[in-house]
C-alpha cells in the first residue's frame, strides 16, 4: 500500500485566494498579488509517484478541485477532501476511511502552512510544517526518508534542512510529531 500524503491547499500547493473572487463572481482587488504555485509544486508531485497524494482543504470541494484544474495540478491527486467532508477542523479519518487505513500515523503524512492542518483529533500523524515560498524540492529527499520498509517514521529520522520536534497542547495533553522546514528564504 503506498503511504498517503495529504496536501493543505491555499498557502501550501500555491497562493490562490484571488480565485475566490472569480468563484464568487465577484472582481479581484487591484492590490491583491495574482495567484501563482508554490515554486517546484508540479514537478515535484510528478516526481513522487510512490506516494498517494490527496488535497484536504477547508475551502469547498469544487472550489479546490477548479482550482486545481485550473494550474494543472488535478491529475497528481487521487482525492480532493473539502470542508462539505470533514476538514473544516480537519479530521484525517476522513482520508483513512476513504482509502481503508486504520493506522494512520504509519501510514499518512500531512503537508500544510500552519497548526489548523494538523489532525484536530491530535492523532500522532507527521505533519510536514511548509511555508509558500519554500521551495517545492527541498520537500522531496524529506517525504522520501519518513517512510521506512512501508511505514512513515518519525522518531530517529533526520534530514539536513529539516527540524524534527513534537508540537502540542498542554491543556489537551495532546501531542504530535512535526517537520519544519529551516531551509532559507528563497
Amino acid at each position: 500500500m503506498k503511504q498517503v500524503v495529504c496536501w493543505d491547499f491555499d498557502e501550501t500547493l500555491g497562493y490562490f485566494r484571488p480565485h475566490e473572487f472569480a468563484w464568487a463572481g465577484q472582481t479581484r482587488p487591484a492590490a491583491m498579488p495574482p495567484p501563482r504555485l508554490k515554486p517546484g509544486i508540479g514537478a515535484l508531485l510528478e516526481s513522487l509517484s510512490e506516494f498517494t497524494h490527496v488535497v484536504t482543504t477547508a475551502a469547498e470541494r469544487e472550489y479546490a478541485r477548479d482550482v486545481l484544474r485550473q494550474h494543472d495540478l488535478l491529475r497528481h491527486f487521487a482525492a480532493v477532501f473539502g470542508r462539505e467532508d470533514g476538514m473544516w477542523p480537519k479530521d484525517y479519518g476522513v482520508v483513512g476511511r476513504y482509502f481503508g487505513i486504520d493506522d494512520l500515523p504509519r501510514h499518512l503524512v500531512i503537508v500544510g502552512n500552519d497548526e489548523s492542518d494538523a489532525d484536530c483529533l491530535g492523532r500522532p500523524i507527521v505533519m510536514v510544517y511548509d511555508e509558500l515560498l519554500r521551495p517545492a524540492e527541498s520537500l522531496r529527499t524529506l517525504l522520501a526518508a519518513l517512510v521506512c520498509e512501508g511505514e512513515v517514521r518519525f522518531d530517529g529520522c533526520n534530514v539536513e534542512g529539516f527540524s524534527f520536534e513534537y508540537w502540542g497542547n498542554y491543556e489537551a495533553r495532546k501531542t504530535y510529531p512535526v517537520v519544519r522546514t529551516i531551509l532559507p528564504m528563497c
